[in-house]
């Protein structure tokens, strides 16, 4: 996306910004030695098969860099994972990263996966049970992992994926994911358990995690996101 030109702040300094929904590189002007950077790694995907858990969300920062003038630093827009992969990180050269999110549980599994670095992306929740007997009463889905933990520089995680639903005589439900963060980050949430909601995939670059399913599978997560705001 081409450099947006904001409201001048006092002392005619201009703020300046920037997105970045793929990866690319950026400049810091001459006069420049400070930059903002708002961030997401890439949402996990869900788990597959019936009642999958959804996709942790990427992890999400809004950090000051300092900065060298002059000087071109990449930033890496990191992918949304496939379904059962972790998602990718997304990074501002070496001075920032985002983890992405942790996948989704499978039906009957133990549980989603971390995120990257351990608790710096969302954890993706358990997948759900089903009995082969629709008029059996079934196990209800199990609690998932939390959302992400604190990372370093007490950053936050990405929300957790949403644990997965589950058939039989009980009542059907569903859950969400974990809260996005700026807007970006969200868990992805499970669809209930008679089938009546559709599944539908993460909006792309907001980090979000992929959505759980049920006989056709949950989605793949979101990619990352970066929003780059100076002055000049």
């Amino acid at each position: 996306m081409a450099v947006s030109k904001l409201v001048p702040a006092a002392g005619g300094v201009t703020q300046r910004a920037q997105e970045f929904t793929s990866t690319g590189t950026w400049t810091a002007p001459s006069n420049v030695n400070a930059v903002e950077v708002l961030m997401a790694g890439g949402g996990g995907g869900a788990g597959t098969g019936f009642y999958s858990g959804g996709g942790g969300g990427g992890q999400v920062l809004k950090k000051m860099l300092t900065v060298t003038p002059g000087t071109t630093y990449t930033i890496t827009i990191g992918a949304g994972g496939a379904a059962t992969s972790q998602g990718s990180s997304s990074s501002f050269g070496a001075l920032m990263t985002c983890g992405g999110g942790g996948r989704g549980g499978n039906q009957g599994a133990n549980g989603g996966g971390a995120g990257a670095s351990g608790s710096a992306g969302g954890g993706g929740h358990v997948g759900g049970y089903q009995f082969a007997d629709a008029n059996s009463r079934s196990m209800p889905a199990q609690s998932g992992g939390s959302s992400g933990g604190y990372g370093a520089n007490s950053t936050v995680g990405g929300g957790g994926g949403g644990a997965g639903g589950h058939a039989g005589q009980e009542s059907p439900r569903s859950a969400t994911g974990g809260p996005s963060l700026y807007g970006l980050g969200a868990g992805g949430n499970a669809v209930n358990g008679d089938y009546s909601q559709n599944v539908v995939a993460p909006v792309a670059n907001s980090g979000d995690g992929g959505m759980g399913g049920h006989s056709s599978g949950g989605t793949a997560g979101a990619s990352g996101y970066a929003l780059l705001t100076w002055w000049q």
